[in-house]
């Protein structure tokens, strides 16, 4: 099932950040700070094996790991969650569904991370 793929904590989160482009897994820590180190490798070693992420190895004298959203397969997964967003927006009366979609990519990842989670587990 669809849905399958963004379940699991921090899933929606880590695919919203990634949507504006290649992110590190500091980066990631940063913007999500509520999840462990330990999650979050967890959660991008998931998704890198079921084909939605790649991860990068950038490595020169420091290391380096950039982790990026895959196309096709990757790319359908946000359509996914724009058109989840889109439509908690139509049906729904949720109070921060209208803010869905807002600057800036924190923001709206919250936001629409919060949105589909409430969808699934419902």
């Amino acid at each position: 099932m669809a849905l399958n793929l963004l379940r699991g904590k921090w899933r929606i989160e880590i695919l919203l950040l990634l949507m504006d482009g290649p992110v590190r897994l500091g980066q990631l820590r940063r913007r999500i700070p509520r999840a462990t180190r330990k999650m979050l490798v967890q959660r991008l070693r998931e998704m890198e094996k079921e084909g939605i992420i790649t991860r990068t190895d950038l490595s020169g004298k420091i290391k380096r790991v950039e982790y990026t959203v895959c196309d096709p397969f990757g790319i359908a997964v946000l359509d996914l969650l724009v058109f989840l967003a889109d439509w908690g927006r139509r049906n729904l009366s949720v109070s921060n569904v209208n803010d869905v979609i807002a600057p800036p990519p924190i923001a709206r990842a919250v936001a629409i991370g919060a949105s589909v989670q409430r969808l699934i587990s419902d």
